[in-house]
């Protein structure tokens, strides 16, 4: 569990460790509902994950929690407002049912992407290519539980029942 932990938070921090810390960066956690998150990285002295939530300590002594289930998205910025744009203009990766055991992945650029997926431990679950004329991911391989889905370096929280 700690090397699932170490390894998550690895991934989560990578963007901040291969920019250099010259820049400011912001921490962004997207929620399903209200209360989105928006956080200089600098200021936050640990994350730490439980099995049901997501919790920042600060170096000022404050902390707060989220829960995982009303997580949708994590997000690492350099501006001010907290909102990227990782793939093109306007083009923010989402997925949608399409089917009891499909995903879509919608806004995908032309060509042909990687997906992977991750158990919210960390661990690789599944590895596949899709292409954008046919942007379908079959999930009958995946238990009920969170998961987080990977493509084109954007991440998204999905759960399946």
């Amino acid at each position: 569990m700690k090397k699932q932990t170490i390894f998550f938070l690895a991934l989560l921090f990578g963007v901040v460790v291969n920019q250099g810390y010259a820049q400011s960066y912001s921490l962004n956690i997207i929620k399903w509902s209200s209360g989105n998150i928006s956080v200089g990285v600098e200021s936050i002295d640990k994350i730490t994950f439980t099995d049901s939530d997501l919790f920042m300590k600060y170096y000022t002594g404050n902390s707060e929690s989220s829960d995982m289930l009303s997580i949708r998205k994590i997000t690492f910025s350099n501006n001010p407002s907290g909102n990227v744009d990782i793939i093109g203009e306007e083009k923010t990766i989402s997925i949608s049912p399409h089917s009891p055991n499909m995903l879509r992945i919608n806004n995908l650029p032309e060509g042909e992407h990687g997906v992977e997926i991750y158990t919210i431990t960390g661990v690789l679950t599944h590895n596949a290519n899709i292409n954008s004329d046919s942007p379908f991911l079959n999930t009958n391989q995946l238990n009920k539980g969170v998961f987080i889905l990977k493509v084109n370096n954007q991440t998204i929280k999905f759960v399946m029942p």
